[in-house]
């Protein structure tokens, strides 16, 4: 415990790309390797919730988890390739709470950058941007 701080140390070893803390120090979240999973603190330790997504799945991650300001809800944007095609999702994890999955909105093409903007998850592409709804199920055009 180092005597200027009075907070406790701590490390953890992943096993996996574009580690990120939250603000605050308090979290950290990651993309797991081997298969690739999104893992927030010890989800993909062993005894685990094994973090995101459960099996087999394939997703291909983009960029690095986004924090909130808070650091009390972190998300991923991710890939997945099926008979339609590929399509863009988000993860979004409240620390302690399940995974959910949004897709990103269909309008979006090409790159698509995450971020927040205070307590509102903002999805751009190109010049448009979307924010997640309050029922934190869709993304909906901000419009000013």
């Amino acid at each position: 415990m180092p005597t200027t701080t009075g907070r406790e140390l701590g490390s953890h070893f992943v096993a996996g790309f574009a580690w990120k803390p939250a603000p605050g120090g308090g979290h950290f979240a990651y993309e797991y390797f081997s298969p690739a999973r999104f893992c927030v603190d010890d989800d993909c330790r062993p005894g685990g919730s094994g973090g995101y997504p459960k099996g087999e799945r394939p997703l291909d991650f983009q960029w690095g988890p986004v924090w909130s300001a808070d650091g009390a809800q972190v998300a991923i944007l991710a890939t997945e390739a099926d008979e339609h095609g590929p399509r863009t999702l988000v993860i979004l994890k409240q620390v302690n709470g399940p995974f959910h999955e949004i897709p990103a909105p269909p309008e979006a093409r090409g790159h698509v950058a995450l971020y927040w903007d205070g307590a509102d998850l903002v999805a751009a592409s190109d010049t448009v941007r979307w924010k997640l709804n309050e029922a934190r199920s869709a993304f909906v055009p901000i419009t000013h």
